[in-house]
């Protein structure tokens, strides 16, 4: 069965033609595969339950013309076709819903639809049928098919990372591919049932398929006592358990708060990989500490039945999760602490590597939802605004109640594995990249329909990106650290020292460290610098990999506590992969009261706007949350009042200011009086987030292009940004005088790559009127000549070898080749770069352990591990990457011809370890 046509609706009736080629060529494809081919009209479209989301009814007579256009092509391939928009769209008024967002169908939809399907197609039910058994039987089918069909962690099994030791077996396990192969006879198995149960017949249930032995763990892990006793937390800071596997803690990936001080943990013991037939087994806990002593006592396990869960947040009644490829929203409805209802919120996001899958879910300023994604992640996400669309690494923006999406960054142009996002009291937006140390500050980025290719390439993600304009990182990577890192929270809490008030908390999952940086303003946008390590252990099976302000003012940091974590030197099936522990552990400053939460869930909106006043960041985001999601009525009408009763002299005054247009936003209301007062407040920072509320409020209001003209000429250059952004958001063709406006005035590098993404982003609105001369561009002609220079310029070659470099080497050695101190080796200036090619080839094929010396520093002592093999690779893309290497890093060196690493592959073929400096003829010097 095959249905499109709904969602291509959106695109008009002009593209038909295009819609219908485009389905005979994949029909094409489905003929080779099947005998017999069932067309499914598309369904018309619900109105979305969301209150600001787009009326779809509105596109059914589109709908209805793609729905003819399906029967055409059913006709000519002599394939069945099965009309459900005429039926559904005779459905009598009042008729149960079909759907939630007007698109997918919710369980009774399915159920509907089935039956006209059923009908149509001539099925009758048979006497003797066991109904429950036979639903059960296709239920664990489809399951298994899906499994199949997109697969977790498909890059190490059929994609461009087979080569890499993680979809490699160990011990009695078979490899990542042979894995997956093993869910198709439990396919065909249930098959046969499935049409035995149709007949009629008893038919035995298919014996799940066992997992493979995996070899025993050679030491067993800390205790939580023991792992306490490695850590050396800073002069002043105290560090305590608050919760472990004991509680049900294992490998948690996110841990999120609720107004009532209660912990949300998101729990993956199945990652990285699920074995075939397995169930989902993931889960949420929640924990609390209902005594005070900084210690859980109260558990409950929220959900149950997730797979490979990255994040967990509160909101609207329930919780937000990151299951896999969706975003669902939890919710417990008969207050057993249990939740009893799942609605899918999205679908469709990437399932590459199961280490970039949607993650760290968090409430943004404006009531938005943001996460972020990672480089193996190739997301399309069907939404009442049409599909959203993100290649590779970005972050995604969600407005609950509109159901748009927006990405960013896409491409991997701020971090190939984007992990966290972050707000700081002015609402700027900052998010952690795991790949590398280093984060950014987001909102130059953070232009509406930007492409979410990036810059490579318009068909293909898989094109490079580090030489591109749009790459972000050499223009402000905030965070600068020795070590991997990920995740972020912002600190503003009387519990902690004076001195951290304001700085970003990181968590150093691959140096086994909390760290501190604080934000300084760096023209238009930031730049940070690192203090004294909060904590470090001594343990490398410490792995903070979420961290977080409690209501008691304490750091909470999520250990995920494992002695293996990468997705490239180790095998998925590892032994030594600890799938049984996790903790939670607490840092206090000492000599300092703890903070007392107010009982937020008992306050009406009218107390809860009083609590925006608060010097707790914890109690503003979690009232601020409550407000967003409150009844929009109740909500409004008491931030008018306060808002009236409020001055604006003070710079306390105009931060509230900044708060409560975050409420207004969430409830997609525009307030114009407050808009005017943001934009002439006397700090510019909250000048600039008034500029950013003109772009979200610029369908609500009538002068939204006057203002950001204003705005776009404000002293501040971070105004000027924020005004450059928001331009893209107005639906209009002069918006993009606006973005080049900003280059008459003082620039620095965050306002030109703003403007630059913002007038790509614009380019199909203006690019008609520019050429046609209709296209109105004040100053001195500067910005016509841009226009021009972007329109005319050439796309720069890319090296081949960029490619190979960003899958396979980036995430040790790093965008610019400096690797990380002590752990991995740089390629810029290393002498090995720069010398024999041929023992480059045989490092590439057969991998390198042991110490080696590199620019003059010592790499490879103790438990590190060795750079992998990757002899599948083939010998063109070896010489490409080399090639790159030598051409990039090591100061022009030659290129090296795939010719030679033929050669060297040939003559070494033999070999199944890995070299060493001494074999290579790059000895240790001797040590006195």
């Amino acid at each position: 069965m095959s249905q499109f046509g709904q969602m291509e609706s959106l695109d008009g009736v002009a593209r038909l033609p295009e819609f219908v080629a485009a389905y005979h060529r994949l029909l094409d494809q489905f003929a080779a595969r099947t005998r017999r081919l069932v067309l499914l009209s598309p369904m018309p479209f619900e109105r979305p339950l969301a209150p600001d989301a787009p009326d779809l009814t509105r596109r059914n007579a589109d709908v209805a013309a793609y729905a003819v256009a399906v029967r055409g092509v059913a006709e000519r391939r002599g394939a069945a076709y099965v009309d459900l928009f005429g039926p559904l769209s005779a459905r009598a008024p009042g008729s149960p819903r079909l759907t939630d967002d007007g698109i997918h169908l919710v369980p009774s939809g399915l159920r509907e639809v089935a039956g006209i399907v059923g009908r149509q197609l001539g099925t009758t039910a048979r006497a003797g049928v066991a109904m429950g058994a036979l639903r059960e039987a296709i239920v664990e089918k489809n399951r298994l098919w899906y499994d199949c069909w997109r697969p977790a962690n498909w890059s190490f099994a059929y994609g461009d990372r087979v080569s890499q030791p993680f979809g490699k077996g160990t011990g009695k396990d078979p490899s990542l591919k042979e894995a997956l192969e093993r869910h198709r006879p439990l396919i065909e198995a249930v098959e046969t049932r499935i049409q035995a149960l149709a007949r009629g017949e008893s038919a035995p249930a298919a014996a799940p398929v066992a997992p493979s032995p995996a070899a025993p763990v050679e030491a067993p892990a800390m205790t939580p006592e023991e792992e306490l006793a490695t850590f050396a937390p800073a002069e002043g800071y105290a560090v305590n358990l608050f919760a472990s596997e004991r509680e049900g803690v294992v490998k948690p990936t996110q841990i999120a708060w609720d107004e009532r001080g209660r912990l949300y943990v998101a729990c993956s013991p199945t990652y990285p990989q699920t074995r075939a037939s397995a169930p989902p087994a993931d889960y949420i806990l929640r924990l609390e500490d209902t005594d005070g002593d900084g210690k859980a006592d109260r558990v409950v396990r929220f959900a149950e039945g997730l797979t490979m869960v990255q994040g967990v947040e509160p909101g609207d009644g329930g919780v937000y999760v990151c299951d896999f490829d969706q975003i669902v929203h939890l919710r417990d409805t008969d207050g057993d602490g249990k939740a009893d209802e799942r609605r899918v919120v999205f679908g469709g996001f990437g399932v590459g590597d199961t280490h970039q899958l949607v993650n760290s879910i968090a409430h943004g300023p404006d009531g938005s939802l943001w996460f972020s994604q990672g480089l193996h992640a190739f997301s399309r996400v069907e939404t009442p605004w049409g599909i959203s669309r993100l290649d590779r690494a970005g972050v995604w923006r969600m407005r609950p109640r509109t159901l748009r999406l927006d990405g960013f960054f896409g491409g991997g142009m701020a971090g190939a594995n984007c992990w966290g996002v972050a707000f700081d009291d002015h609402g700027q937006v900052f998010h952690k990249s795991g790949d590398r140390p280093h984060g950014y500050w987001t909102v130059p980025g953070m232009v509406r329909a930007a492409s979410p290719l990036g810059a490579g390439s318009a068909i293909s993600a898989d094109a490079s990106y580090a030489n591109t304009p749009e790459q972000y990182h050499s223009v402000g990577a905030l965070f600068d650290s020795p070590v991997k890192t990920t995740s972020l929270e912002i600190i503003g809490t009387r519990a902690l020292p004076d001195d951290v008030q304001g700085c970003a908390l990181i968590g150093g999952y691959f140096g086994a460290v909390l760290e501190l940086h604080r934000f300084e303003d760096a023209g238009s946008g930031f730049r940070t610098t690192q203090l004294p390590k909060l904590l470090k252990s001594s343990t490398p099976s410490f792995r903070p990999v979420d961290v977080s302000v409690g209501p008691d003012g304490a750091i909470y940091a999520a250990d995920w506590f494992n002695p293996v974590i990468g997705h490239y030197q180790a095998s998925y099936a590892d032994p030594r992969r600890d799938r049984t522990h996790g903790r939670i552990w607490r840092v206090t400053a000492k000599g300092r009261a703890p903070v007392r939460a107010p009982d937020l869930a008992s306050m009406d909106p009218d107390r809860l706007l009083e609590q925006l006043r608060s010097p707790e960041r914890w109690v503003r985001q979690q009232a601020k949350r409550l407000l967003c999601d409150g009844r929009r009525a109740d909500v409004l009408a008491a931030a008018d009042r306060w808002l009236g009763g409020m001055g604006t002299a003070t710079p306390e005054a105009e931060r509230l200011l900044v708060e409560v247009a975050g409420v207004y936003e969430a409830h997609e209301t525009a307030r114009p009086a407050l808009l005017e007062t943001l934009l002439v407040a006397k700090d510019p920072r909250v000048r600039a987030y008034g500029a950013r509320v003109v772009g979200a409020w610029a369908e609500k209001i009538p002068n939204a292009m006057a203002l950001l003209e204003r705005a776009v000429r404000d002293a501040h250059p971070r105004v000027r940004l924020e005004a450059v952004v928001a331009a893209t958001y107005v639906p209009d063709e002069r918006a993009v005088a606006v973005t080049t406006q900003a280059l008459e005035a003082g620039r620095d590098p965050f306002l030109d790559y703003a403007i630059r993404q913002s007038a790509r982003a614009m380019q199909s609105r203006w690019a008609a009127a520019f050429e046609a001369g209709r296209l109105r561009l004040g100053g001195s002609g500067v910005q016509a000549e841009y226009l021009r220079k972007l329109v005319g310029t050439p796309r720069a070659p890319v090296h081949p070898g960029q490619t190979v470099y960003e899958m396979a080497c980036l995430p040790c050695h790093q965008p610019e080749g400096k690797g990380l101190p002590g752990v991995y080796p740089p390629l810029a200036g290393s002498e090995w770069v720069q010398g024999d090619p041929e023992r480059l080839v045989k490092i590439v094929l057969h991998g390198l352990a042991g110490p080696v010396r590199v620019a003059g520093r010592d790499f490879g002592g103790g438990d590190a591990v060795p750079m992998p093999a990757m002899e599948g690779l083939e010998d063109a893309q070896i010489a490409d990457v080399l090639s790159y290497v030598r051409d990039t890093f090591g100061g022009k060196a030659g290129a090296v011809p795939a010719g030679v690493v033929g050669r060297v592959r040939a003559e070494t073929a033999v070999r199944t370890t890995a070299w060493t400096a001494d074999e290579l003829g790059m000895r240790l010097p001797s040590r006195p």
